[in-house]
């Protein structure tokens, strides 16, 4: 059995400027629990909690659907990498994903914009990363240009849903993920 209590006395606050602000607990398993005064700042919780968890898998997932991993990792054994990056440049993914963006729904838009910009406040206020790449400094690892189309594009690889949020967003509640 696991023990999923949100500690509340080790609750972190992060934010940029006075644009975005979130508060993430986590429960003593380390589950992020966010908490936001509007979806904005939810998703700027999400992205910053998710570069705590997963920035090595994100910053591999943002170089791969670019079609950029023999530029960072070289060709790889037996072409791996520079195979991949044939592969997702021929999918085309990243075209997709621009000219998607430019039809976005408003929210939409915001949301992918709150989310990189999480992301990139995390690379700010940090060194390293923590996952299967440990240790690498965070100066190396991608950042969300303009917090937006590349956020798009790791969206639309993935398809992550906001359903929760969404709903949430829905009452006067604060946005709790």
């Amino acid at each position: 059995s696991t023990d999923d209590t949100v500690d509340t006395s080790s609750a972190t606050t992060v934010e940029e400027g006075s644009f975005y602000e979130a508060t993430i607990r986590r429960t003593t398993d380390g589950v992020p629990h966010i908490l936001a005064a509007d979806l904005k700042g939810a998703f700027f919780g999400q992205g910053y909690a998710s570069a705590q968890d997963h920035g090595c898998s994100l910053a591999d997932q943002l170089i791969r659907i670019e079609g950029r991993r023999a530029e960072f990792f070289g060709a790889g054994e037996n072409n791996r990498y520079l195979d991949s990056d044939f592969a997702w440049r021929s999918i085309g993914i990243d075209e997709i994903a621009r000219a998607d963006y430019e039809t976005a729904d408003p929210q939409i838009v915001e949301e992918f914009e709150a989310f990189a910009a999480g992301w990139n406040q995390f690379l700010e206020d940090n060194t390293d990363l923590t996952g299967w790449c440990a240790g690498e400094p965070c100066s190396l690892v991608p950042r969300i240009p303009n917090g937006r189309r590349s956020a798009s594009r790791w969206y639309s690889s993935y398809g992550i849903p906001a359903a929760s949020a969404s709903a949430a967003a829905a009452s006067s509640m604060p946005v709790l993920l």
